[in-house]
């Protein structure tokens, strides 16, 4: 036990030492600035302009030339601020590129062929489902979220769905277990642990290196290897071993919500979920799901607070509800897109039977939505954020504690 704390101190210095003397400087007003990355969605378009946010810097620029999702774009211009008013009446001040010099640079090879899967999964979804469900099989299956429309993504915020509808480590953990379990039949497992591993490199790389895959990858990978090599595998210390990793090659990362969302969640599950199995009355058919959903939960609430200020009392049960199809959904979605990238023919057989499962999801998030009563809450700021998770930490460890003492 003393040398995993010891582990984790050296990760957490180490990070602390980053950060300190070799973080990034941020972008500030009145600074000319020259960036360069992919474009991750696709521009919110009017009739005259398009806008989209690159490195966390908003970007207003005329409709042509026409920029799309997986565009390796060079960004040149001054660094503004502009204040406008959301839809619930808040000001919002963002950072902004106005009239910048765009140049559209070839994507390296590598990208290249990513964004080129990505692209072709993506038409065989939205030629053979209808948007909504092809949008929502997108979203499960590879993260790619910008064919949501906004109404959905509106739902999905109200009923504390979002975290479903993207792919994340969850996605990743049913693919490990699902490939692992057959890999086994057919071959030696050291093998079969290792052509896991391979799927799952395959997978990140089909979604893109979306953080939260990426993460949860990484976990599956020393879980794997711990395997292979017959040590004892120690998840929460794989899971801050991971995102260490991240955090150390870019840690920009630190303020993505999809990777506060993805390891909060995580950690949740690891550390209440044992407790919630324990103390849970719930019949078995229930209590899996149940417990899992109230422990992501638990993990993500003051994230959630903080990103969006809003939390559904409700969420729990939505999630219980649509939980159960969202394993179904994955891995015929990912059949369906290793269809896909050979012939649309092969995806739609797929595509159609995980259609009902589709449907059903989003069926049930509409007819909450209108019950949901989501709360509001102004500001969760970080003394907050800290309190409540050692908060959490104080009473899972009291209940441990308890539970021992009892058995």
């Amino acid at each position: 036990m003393k040398g995993v704390l010891s582990v984790i101190l050296f990760l957490l210095c180490s990070l602390a030492f980053r950060y300190l003397f070799f973080y990034p400087e941020s972008q500030k007003v009145g600074q000319s600035v020259t960036i360069q990355g992919i474009l991750l969605d696709e521009p919110r378009r009017s009739p005259y302009s398009q806008r989209f946010t690159f490195k966390n810097i908003s970007i207003s620029v005329p409709e042509y030339p026409e920029y799309a999702f997986g565009d390796f774009l060079l960004v040149k211009g001054v660094v503004e601020e502009s204040t406008f008013t959301t839809k619930k009446g808040q000001e919002v001040t963002d950072l902004v590129i106005k009239d910048p010099i765009i140049q559209k640079k070839d994507q390296p090879f590598l990208l290249k062929i990513i964004m080129g899967m990505l692209k072709k999964v993506t038409a065989t979804f939205t030629q053979t489902l209808p948007s909504d469900e092809a949008a929502l099989l997108l979203g499960i299956t590879v993260g790619v979220r910008n064919e949501f429309s906004q109404d959905l993504l509106d739902i999905f915020r109200n009923t504390g769905v979002m975290h479903v509808v993207a792919a994340s480590g969850s996605n990743v953990a049913t693919l490990t277990a699902v490939v692992l379990y057959f890999c086994v039949l057919f071959m030696r497992r050291q093998l079969a642990i290792l052509m896991t591993g391979l799927v799952i490199t395959w997978y990140a790389v089909l979604a893109g290196f979306d953080p939260p895959i990426v993460r949860a990858s990484l976990m599956a990978m020393i879980t794997l290897t711990a395997q292979l090599v017959g040590k004892q595998n120690y998840s929460l210390l794989a899971l801050i071993f991971s995102a260490w990793i991240m955090l150390m090659i870019q840690p920009q990362l630190i303020s993505d919500i999809g990777f506060q969302l993805s390891v909060g969640a995580t950690a949740g599950i690891m550390l209440a979920k044992p407790i919630l199995d324990i103390f849970l009355r719930f019949p078995q058919v229930l209590k899996d799901d149940f417990s899992t959903t109230l422990a992501a939960q638990i993990g993500t609430i003051p994230i959630l607070f903080g990103a969006f200020g809003v939390f559904a009392p409700l969420s729990i049960l939505i999630n219980l509800l649509v939980l159960w199809t969202v394993p179904i959904i994955m891995i015929l979605g990912l059949l369906a897109a290793l269809g896909g990238l050979i012939s649309p023919v092969l995806a739609a057989p797929f595509a159609y039977s995980a259609y009902p499962f589709l449907h059903y999801f989003i069926w049930i998030v509409s007819i909450t939505d209108k019950i949901s009563m989501p709360i509001t809450i102004p500001t969760f700021n970080f003394f907050l954020t800290l309190s409540y998770y050692m908060l959490c930490i104080s009473i899972i460890i009291l209940m441990r504690k308890g539970h021992h003492e009892q058995g």
